[in-house]
């Protein structure tokens, strides 16, 4: 996903800039080791400049801490009859949330060690647990893989991609 960033903010900041009404908000989060809110209810200017500013993040990434964060933003913060809607644009892989950590460890060699069948019980049980929370706060999720079918290389590609597109399915959202 790193390899393709400037294109990848680019192509968000013009998105935002042509789906947002002069009413609507964003809520920009990045997702790296845990979920940082880099910016918080603003204009489709303003997010749109704030993630043209982004870094992009290198190590582990806690995805599904993510999501979650930023449902129980949107649940929170947003008045009842607004759309919620979460966008994310990610390969949907995580390697470093707290389900994902305490099922099958915190450390490369940790996880490179769990059973593939132990990885995926564990992506399946928190993967639930977002859905769940996704659905409670009435938001739609919708996924975009900058990398497309290319990532589609091996197991836990899949499972990330088959994971953002169930999750966008169980709440009116799109992959």
């Amino acid at each position: 996903v790193n390899a393709r960033i400037d294109f990848e903010k680019e192509a968000a900041a013009r998105f935002l800039k042509q789906v947002l009404k002069p009413t609507d908000r964003a809520t920009v989060f990045t997702i790296s080791i845990t979920p940082r809110m880099e910016l918080q209810r603003a204009s489709s200017d303003a997010a749109a400049a704030k993630l043209k500013s982004i870094q992009a993040t290198k190590g582990p990434t806690a995805f599904f801490d993510t999501v979650l964060e930023a449902a129980r933003y949107l649940a929170g913060s947003t008045p009842a009859q607004h759309r919620r809607v979460i966008v994310v644009i990610s390969d949907g892989e995580d390697n470093f949330s707290e389900r994902i950590k305490a099922a099958i460890g915190d450390t490369a060699e940790s996880q490179r060690s769990a059973s593939v069948q132990t990885q995926a019980a564990a992506y399946n049980r928190a993967q639930s647990a977002v859905e769940r929370e996704v659905q409670r706060a009435e938001a739609a999720f919708y996924s975009i893989n900058p990398s497309g079918q290319a990532l589609k290389l091996n197991i836990i590609s899949q499972r990330a991609q088959d994971g953002m597109a169930r999750l966008a399915n169980a709440t009116g959202g799109n992959s």
